[in-house]
């Protein structure tokens, strides 16, 4: 019986020694956070972007006075015939070059250009993360977002 006490005896002793010395391990590897910092990196991206450009044209062809001159001759025919009253044929003249004016006056002309666009995006990039281990204040970078507060095990 005594030997087996004492066999129990020892197992008891080697359970408290190795626990103690396991806790000192652990105790002498913990580090605190005492403050964590997101760093952000800036990425330019340069990208097409349409754009509708339009502008207008005015007309200033030969056709355009053929146009005015044939028009104020119809419109002096048409005036005359309509009434003989002297006025008219310069009258219907106006008319007709009125007509033929608008018609050719002017145009809008449109078209899609494609012009680089840049764009600055922010993105997460890591954490600066301090940590006091053994009375030092030391500083990492992580992934990961620690507390303030949080123990943070260093393996050796």
């Amino acid at each position: 019986m005594t030997n087996m006490r004492k066999n129990l005896l020892l197992a008891i002793i080697f359970t408290l020694g190795f626990g103690t010395n396991v806790m000192a391990h652990k105790r002498n590897n913990v580090g605190h956070v005492i403050d964590v910092r997101p760093v952000y990196e800036s990425r330019v991206e340069h990208r097409q972007v349409a754009k509708t450009e339009c502008h207008t044209e005015y007309k200033l062809n030969k056709r355009r006075v053929h146009d005015v001159v044939l028009g104020s001759l119809i419109g002096s025919v048409i005036g005359n015939e309509i009434s003989d009253a002297p006025g008219f044929g310069a009258l219907g003249a106006i008319v007709g070059i009125g007509v033929a004016d608008s018609r050719h006056r002017q145009s809008e002309k449109c078209r899609t250009v494609w012009r680089p666009k840049r764009y600055t995006t922010r993105l997460l990039s890591h954490y600066e993360v301090s940590i006091v281990h053994r009375g030092r204040t030391m500083s990492m970078r992580s992934e990961h977002p620690y507390r303030i507060g949080e123990h943070i095990y260093f393996v050796r």
